[in-house]
């Protein structure tokens, strides 16, 4: 990608990448606008943030969230709340054209908006930030040029700040080219066989599943996800992370309303074909990852892996689904008596509100399932 393509109109993908992000924001502003526990501020960082528009006058990630969070001004001024931003790039002429952007919203002393604009690199602006993000509630947007910036180091710092999600772009086909060249293993320590195994459509994919690995290991209740974006020829995406189950349900959200066929790319990730032109045999119109999501559910339930609705919806969102996607399963096996209720009062609840009130279930027949 060109570090200069604020220079240009944004393409297809730019603009899917920049969606996501106003989405997501959409559903996070208001859960820390609400609560009452987590204190007043709420912090979004962005850490490339241009110029805040492309050539054309389309908005940038700046300005996007800028705009949504001027949407819940009421909510905050009510709440006694505020959003600050901290908006940073290398580059001189951009951050002036985004104070000339932002002009409008900087320095309105009574706003429950605040923004920051500084011209300093990725490493010094994080350096600095990391005392505030960590004893704030935060999003942490990272629109780095290429893969290179998020190390391994830097993904485990921001991985281990509580009350933080973080949102970080990868132009995951890169590694096709330099991931045998020392700078691309030192900062991303991947083994090169790996990587060239990988079928190109899946490349973002295994991206984000490395940056799952890193985090497990510090963190075993660490949360990620992608979104994968095909420009050209050439695989990019968002790798999306938060320590919090709810986090990941609202992204993944954001994700299936974008792609309602796997919830993960804006194309045929899995290349099964499944579309809007139907088979003749209408189990190969459901894509292939909603089939295997099916089977490991039904199988784990029968094996009494997953005892309780929390437990579905938890292996649902790590599956890359949505408790709600687990409905299907789990009410035909209700229907032909594979399950129950323990407490035969209660209904299952298929989303994340399960997770604090989990309730059991029961296996019945199960060689009859």
């Amino acid at each position: 990608m060109s570090r200069n393509f604020h220079d240009q109109k944004f393409d297809a993908g730019t603009l899917v990448k920049l969606d996501i992000y106003r989405r997501y924001l959409q559903s996070w502003l208001p859960v820390f606008i609400q609560s009452q526990k987590l204190g007043q501020a709420i912090n979004v960082f962005d850490f490339f943030a241009g110029p805040g528009s492309d050539k054309s006058g389309a908005d940038g990630s700046p300005v996007i969230a800028v705009r949504t969070a001027l949407e819940y001004s009421e909510k905050l001024i009510q709440k006694n709340k505020k959003v600050f931003f901290y908006f940073f790039d290398a580059g001189k002429r951009k951050t002036a054209a985004l104070r000339e952007n932002l002009k409008e919203a900087v320095g309105q002393e009574h706003s429950p908006i605040r923004v920051s604009i500084e011209c300093k690199p990725f490493s010094d602006a994080l350096a600095a930030s990391l005392p505030t993000i960590k004893s704030g509630c935060n999003l942490i947007f990272v629109d780095q040029c290429g893969i290179k910036q998020v190390t391994p180091e830097i993904f485990r710092a921001l991985t281990s700040c509580p009350r933080t999600d973080l949102l970080f772009f990868s132009a995951s086909s890169y590694l096709r080219r330099f991931a045998g060249t020392k700078e691309f293993l030192a900062h991303l320590d991947l083994n090169v066989s790996e990587v060239n195994a990988i079928p190109h459509s899946e490349i973002h994919r295994f991206v984000a599943g490395h940056y799952k690995a890193i985090a497990r290991k510090v963190q075993s209740d660490y949360y990620v996800a992608p979104f994968s974006i095909k420009k050209d020829s050439n695989i990019y995406g968002l790798i999306f992370g938060s320590g919090h189950l709810l986090g990941l349900d609202k992204f993944l959200r954001v994700c299936w309303e974008i792609d309602s066929e796997r919830g993960e790319a804006n194309y045929d990730i899995d290349g099964d074909g499944s579309g809007p032109t139907p088979f003749i045999f209408p189990e190969w119109n459901t894509p292939g990852k909603l089939r295997r999501f099916r089977e490991d559910l039904r199988k784990k339930l029968l094996d009494g892996q997953l005892r309780t609705d929390a437990d579905v919806n938890r292996f649902a969102l790590e599956s890359g689904f949505l408790g709600s996607q687990a409905r299907e399963v789990v009410t035909e096996m209700f229907r032909k008596g594979c399950l129950a209720m323990r407490k035969k009062s209660v209904r299952p609840r298929l989303s994340v509100y399960a997770l604090s009130e989990p309730r059991e279930f029961v296996t019945l027949n199960r060689e009859q399932c």
